[in-house]
This record gives structure tokens, C-alpha cells and sequence, in this order.
């Protein structure tokens, strides 16, 4: 046929598998239509082919050529097959046949979009179930944090607790006085929170938990200078001792510390390295003369200096003391870290009143004319 430059080849009585050639004889190109065993009814377009190709063709019409290209039946993604279209008898040319293809390429090109935008819609429930699934993990590991955390606050403020008592304990939540003026006021501020009590007879300061202090009238000018002027958001006042003289010993809770005494106590407190070696100040006692005092630091380490009362210092031959304190008129008394005690050149009541309370007694601090002041549990 010159006019369609077609020549189209079957079978007059075709069989199952029998294929159809179409021979486009002046571009030489070769169509093969078959019925593919697992590819359903296909097309293989075979360019420029020679005459022993042809000849191949005719005797194997599956043969490969890598010349050609093909169109098939396809499969739809849920495994159903899509319509194939209706074979046209002899296509008028190969430019119709291109066409054609072309045409069945853009209406399979629509419906995989259609099953692309399908497929894409369960990936992105499939990602909307996994985004959920991460928040709502990532939300229970949050509030299984907080409860950890919520915990561990309750654990911390128990401890908290627990150590507070223990360190009131520790200072003794009694307090008994003898001969101290300001009897109304020296009861009405004491109180388990008192960190530090300290008296010489004339005056009673008390430090507070909150940093707060109460004091009776008399107390060393510069000492009530200090604390008066002092802003309370600077460090608290933690540890105070009075002496006669206006001797003093004041430290905050910053470990900086201010006092008014000997020269030898001077020595001793400005040598930080040994303070510090030593864990720091536990207690300071002033005694009868200007010059004598005794300090004792956390460890038990002490260091003393001038004329201490008689019976003190055979006492102290050891260096495990918690507290020693002086008086003025000759009164001392010690406590070691295992809760042995002792006293001397005090007065007759207070050596009664102290037998009662021996092993609850945590500090005693003697001032001026026979008075005295007790801290027990």
C-alpha cells in the first residue's frame, strides 16, 4: 500500500499467541502486536530494520532488538489491570500509530496521578499517625519527667526538712537564763530558728534562720553599729560571741568575720589557711582578762591564749572539744564531740540546775555578777 506505506502481516486463521506485524516499509519500522504472557497485549516497535531483522522478526516475532520501544497493559497499584484500549485495525501510518501512543500515554499519565495523589494521601496518614504517636510519646515523657522532677522536689524539701530539724536539735530548742536583764524580751525572741545566743552579763544578741537579729540593751558599740547599719540582703550573721571589755566575735555566712580582742586572737583568726584546714570557727569564748580566749574550730582543733581559770586546761588535753566557753569571774566549761562534759568556778544553782540537764545541754555562755545562760534539748 504506497498510499498508508503500511503492509500489515497475520495469520487468516489466528492462534492464541499469534502476533501481528506491521511493516511501515519507508522509515523501516516494524510493529509487533502479541498477547504477552505476563504483560497482557503489547506493542513492540522495532526502528530501522534491515532485511534480515525482518526476516528474524517473521520467524520469532518476541525477538529484542534494543532498537524499538513498547506499550503494554498496566497494572494498577491495588493489582487490577487497567482496561487495555481497543485495538485499531492497520493504523494509517506510523505518525497516527505515535499519536495514538502518545494519546494512551497521557490517559495513563492522569490516572497515575490519580493513584499518586491516592498513595500519597495514606503515606501521609501513615506520617499523620507516626507525627501523633511522637507527640504523644514525647508529651508522656514529659509528664513523666515532671512527675520525676515533682518527686524529686518532695525528696529534696524532706531532706531539707529533716536536715533543719536536725541542725535545731544540733543548737538545742531550749533556752534557760540566771540574772540577764531583759528577761521579757530575751524570752519572747528565743525560739528553735535562733542560730547563735551569746550574753556577757549586760547584754543578749540572738541571730535568726531569716536573717533577722533581736539584742538587749548594752551591746558593744561597734557591734551594734555593724548590724544595725547592715542591709538584709547581705550576708547573714551566723555565729556571735561576747565578752567583757566590749570584746566581740561576729561571722557571716560567707565565712568573713569582724571582732574586737586580743592580739592573739587577732594572729590566730587572720591565719586562714589554718582556719581553713580546720573546717573553720565553732565557737570563741572570752575569758576574765582582756588577753584570755579559747577557739575552737569544727574539727576539734582549738587555740587559746593570756590565763585561763584553773582546772580548764587539764580538762582540755585532747582535741576532739565541740565548745569551750569563760566567764568573767573564773566560770568555764567544755564539751568534746562525744558528748562528755565539764565545768568548774560556777556558781552553786547553776551547778544544780546543770546536773539536771547534762546530756541535753548543747552551749552555755556565762556573763558578768554570777549570770548565765543555757541551751539544751
Amino acid at each position: 500500500n504506497e498510499t498508508s506505506r503500511l503492509v500489515s502481516f497475520a495469520r487468516d486463521s489466528p492462534e492464541p499467541g499469534d502476533a501481528r506485524i506491521n511493516v511501515y516499509y519507508t522509515t523501516g519500522t516494524v510493529g509487533t502486536c502479541l498477547d504477552h504472557p505476563r504483560q497482557g497485549k503489547t506493542q513492540l516497535f522495532r526502528r530501522k530494520v534491515d532485511l534480515a531483522m525482518l526476516r528474524e522478526t517473521f520467524r520469532n516475532p518476541r525477538v529484542h532488538t534494543d532498537r524499538g520501544y513498547q506499550r503494554r497493559q498496566r497494572q494498577r497499584p491495588n493489582g487490577s489491570a487497567q482496561e487495555a484500549p481497543v485495538e485499531q485495525e492497520a493504523p494509517a501510518d506510523e505518525e497516527a500509530e505515535a499519536r495514538a501512543q502518545l494519546q494512551k500515554l497521557q490517559n495513563e499519565a492522569k490516572d497515575i496521578a490519580v493513584d499518586i495523589a491516592n498513595v500519597q494521601a495514606i503515606v501521609r496518614g501513615f506520617e499523620r499517625k507516626r507525627e501523633e504517636g511522637a507527640a504523644a510519646l514525647k508529651q508522656r515523657r514529659r509528664q513523666e519527667q515532671e512527675a520525676r522532677d515533682a518527686d524529686e522536689q518532695r525528696r529534696k524539701a524532706k531532706e531539707a526538712d529533716a536536715q533543719l530539724e536536725r541542725k535545731r536539735s544540733a543548737r538545742g530548742r531550749q533556752l534557760a537564763f540566771q540574772g540577764l536583764p531583759g528577761r521579757d524580751a530575751i524570752t519572747g525572741n528565743f525560739s528553735e530558728d535562733v542560730v547563735s545566743v551569746a550574753t556577757d552579763g549586760e547584754a543578749t544578741i540572738m541571730l535568726f534562720e531569716q536573717a533577722a537579729w533581736a539584742f538587749t540593751a548594752g551591746l558593744p558599740t561597734a557591734l551594734h553599729n555593724k548590724l544595725q547599719g547592715r542591709q538584709r540582703t547581705l550576708p547573714r550573721p551566723t555565729y556571735v560571741a561576747l565578752g567583757s571589755e566590749n570584746r566581740y566575735y561576729l561571722e557571716f555566712a560567707d565565712g568573713a568575720k569582724i571582732w574586737s580582742g586580743p592580739e592573739a586572737l587577732r594572729r590566730a583568726l587572720e591565719d586562714e589557711d589554718l582556719i581553713e584546714q580546720h573546717r573553720g570557727v565553732r565557737t570563741v569564748a572570752f575569758g576574765e582578762t582582756f588577753d584570755a580566749f579559747f577557739l575552737v574550730c569544727k574539727d576539734g582543733w582549738w587555740s587559746c591564749g593570756g590565763e585561763l581559770p584553773d582546772g580548764l586546761e587539764e580538762g582540755v588535753r585532747r582535741k576532739d572539744l565541740s565548745c569551750v566557753s569563760l566567764g568573767p569571774d573564773g566560770e568555764w566549761y567544755f564539751q568534746a564531740h562525744n558528748g562528755s562534759s565539764k565545768w568548774g568556778g560556777v556558781p552553786r544553782d547553776f551547778a544544780n540546775f546543770i546536773r539536771k540537764v547534762k546530756s541535753g545541754i548543747t552551749f552555755i555562755d556565762f556573763g558578768a555578777d554570777g549570770s548565765y545562760l543555757i541551751r539544751y534539748n
